[in-house]
């Protein structure tokens, strides 16, 4: 079996993650919620 090393306990989720998390909480409630946090554009970005 693996194992993971003990540092895995000193990380902390990322703000990408958290913004996601409460748009979806709050979307949930009802509020009209417009998420920017991740994810791909719908359109060519320039280079």
């Amino acid at each position: 079996m693996t194992t993971l090393s003990n540092r895995i306990n000193n990380l902390s989720e990322s703000a990408t993650i958290k913004m996601a998390k409460l748009g979806r909480e709050l979307a949930a409630k009802g509020v009209d919620v417009i998420n920017l946090s991740f994810g791909e554009p719908d359109f060519h970005t320039p280079e």
